[in-house]
């Protein structure tokens, strides 16, 4: 009897051995585990990290490509998996699971289709990295986009030049204003017109236009003119020229204007001498008469022709004005007949290209020794 209470009592003892180790075992989760992990909780028991996120680029064009996503991902247990989400409106978002390619670094490549031939643009794709570990716990990153959009098509095209013209195309000897017009345009907008003006010397010199309405553009430039040598018109050459926003230039055939040579002759007026008349001594006489040309005057002369039918000139110099002034010493009259000599007077006046003109003759009178006397001149 008393050998089998003391059996009963080893039963007891073991079986509550046994419920003790069993609670232990069965709290692990708040004492430490078992299997000798330590105190502090399971593997995997925080939320997995996801930084640096990144595409390869950000912007594609419309008809699509391939990105390379990045994400740094740490986790304190296992990582199960690390993706993709990519999504844009309209369409089922797409998943691209992200393989780990060195240390904490994983990426995935995706390729975005290209857009409907209606779409224009921009297509906007939204992307999040997602990382799960063992225990179900997920981390989300913040969001990037990607985008597809119409590719930025260089400008190469110099604006278009038309219409244009000089006017006029003629001009005398003397030069003058010229206008100059064309319509010019250019989708990306217009920058500058202007000529080039080559001389008849080769030289050149640029003059800008103006805008006024619509396309138009104009400017005016003063020609010189024309220099009194050589016998041909100067001949013009113009450019039109147009610059573009983006620096491309377009440029038209040249057209040309003249400047007609100078074949007109100086004027020559008011040809006076003084005294007109003298008595039979002869004397001084100041001849004087306005001379005026365009281009110039060269000279002026005063041709003489004397009463026995000789010739003499004299220089004539300009003293104020269009006037011009000589001097010429009428011979004394020495005729025994008593006649008066008379001499005429004109006065010629030459301008720089070699054109000339007389102006009408005057006369003047020496009387003969027996002529009573001459009264002066008013």
């Amino acid at each position: 009897m008393v050998t089998h209470i003391k059996s009963l009592r080893s039963v007891s003892r073991a079986a509550a051995a046994i419920l003790l180790l069993a609670g232990l075992a069965g709290c692990g989760g708040m004492f430490g585990s078992v299997d000798g992990s330590g105190l502090g909780g399971r593997p995997g028991a925080t939320n997995p990290e996801v930084r640096s996120v990144s595409a390869s680029q950000a912007t594609l064009p419309l008809t699509g490509g391939t990105v390379t996503f990045f994400a740094d991902v740490t986790d304190d247990g296992t990582l199960a998996r690390v993706w993709a989400e990519i999504s844009r409106p309209g369409a089922t978002p797409v998943t691209v699971d992200l393989a780990r390619t060195t240390g904490i670094t994983y990426s995935a490549t995706w390729t975005a289709p290209a857009a409907d031939p209606t779409e224009t643009g921009p297509i906007i794709y939204t992307v999040r990295i997602h990382a799960r570990d063992n225990l179900g716990n997920v981390t989300t990153s913040n969001v990037f986009a990607i985008t597809l959009q119409s590719e930025a098509v260089a400008d190469t095209e110099a604006p278009a030049i038309s219409g244009q013209a000089v006017n006029p195309t003629t001009l005398p000897f003397t030069g003058g204003q010229v206008t100059f017009s064309a319509n010019v345009s250019d989708p990306g907008g217009v920058a500058r017109v202007w000529v080039e003006v080559t001389k008849p010397d080769g030289s050149t010199e640029s003059v800008d236009l103006t805008h006024g309405t619509d396309a138009s553009y104009s400017g005016t430039w003063n020609v010189p003119m024309k220099s009194p040598t050589g016998g041909a018109a100067a001949t013009y050459s113009v450019r039109f020229r147009a610059q573009d926003a983006a620096g491309n230039a377009g440029a038209t055939d040249p057209v040309t204007f003249t400047v007609q040579p100078d074949t007109e002759a100086p004027v020559v007026a008011g040809t006076a001498v003084n005294p007109a008349v003298l008595r039979f001594p002869g004397g001084d006489v100041t001849i004087t008469a306005n001379v005026t040309d365009p281009g110039g005057v060269a000279s002026v002369t005063a041709e003489v022709t004397r009463a026995d039918g000789g010739q003499e000139s004299v220089a004539m110099t300009n003293t104020t004005g269009a006037t011009y002034s000589g001097t010429w010493r009428a011979p004394a009259n020495t005729r025994s007949d008593d006649q008066a000599l008379v001499h005429s007077v004109r006065v010629r006046g030459q301008d720089a290209a070699g054109n000339t003109s007389t102006g009408d003759a005057v006369t003047v009178t020496v009387h003969s020794a027996s002529a009573p006397p001459v009264q002066p001149n008013p």
